[in-house]
């Protein structure tokens, strides 16, 4: 065996490092665990005898049947209609009445634009979501070798489940809410006490025994 010239030892020894990079174990890829939520969407169809705007007692099962297999809470229904009018209005009030009647509040009704809804149909559309399986614990990166320095794959993991644990309702992860008008009364009430000179005073209740001492009261404060 010929021993290896200079130029091709060099060559050697700085390929080592290039072919290090093209390892596998070098391919990682950092997805952060943010908590989400998932949607899923319900559809059923409720069909009127033409020109009739009262519920069968068929679909009425139906109805009852199809709210039975909704997830228990956080479940927003909503009525889409063919088109605006007035017995598509009577139709809506009569399964509007109906699923008040089976414990389900309606949000509101909207053309079932992108549906191919007969003229006698409404379909009842029931939206919830549900906090997103993030698949944790994750230790599937290499925590030994990564040249890229990225955070490690379980990262983030805790606090993603415990806020999808702990959200009263899951949407809120995705499009959050409106929040409420905001009360100024706590506000303004101390400024006024400030500019009628009746500011309340720390409260002191609780300070006994806290170890803070004050000079003159016996505390083994120096005053030297």
């Amino acid at each position: 065996m010929k021993p290896l010239r200079p130029l091709a030892l060099l060559a050697a020894v700085l390929a080592a490092p290039l072919a290090a990079c093209d390892s596998p174990e070098t391919a990682v890829h950092y997805s952060p665990k943010e908590p989400r939520a998932d949607r899923a969407t319900a559809l059923h169809g409720v069909s009127f005898a033409p020109s009739q705007g009262d519920l069968s007692g068929q679909e009425q099962y139906r109805l009852a049947a199809f709210v039975q297999r909704l997830p228990a809470d956080r479940t927003r229904v909503s009525l889409l209609t063919p088109d605006s009018s007035p017995i598509q209005a009577q139709r809506t009030a009569a399964i509007r009445g109906h699923l008040h009647a089976l414990g389900v509040p309606v949000e509101g009704v909207r053309p079932a634009q992108g549906l191919a809804v007969g003229p006698d149909t409404i379909v009842v559309s029931a939206e919830s979501y549900s906090a997103r399986n993030l698949n944790c614990p994750d230790w599937s990166k290499n925590s030994t070798y990564d040249p890229l320095n990225l955070p490690g794959s379980n990262l983030g993991c805790a606090t993603a489940r415990n806020i999808g644990d702990m959200v009263a309702d899951p949407r809120d992860l995705e499009m959050g809410r409106t929040p409420g008008p905001g009360s100024g009364h706590l506000g303004a009430s101390a400024v006024d006490r400030l500019y009628n000179d009746k500011v309340k005073g720390a409260n002191t209740s609780g300070a006994s025994g806290s170890g803070v001492s004050t000079p003159g009261a016996g505390g083994g404060v120096s005053t030297n």
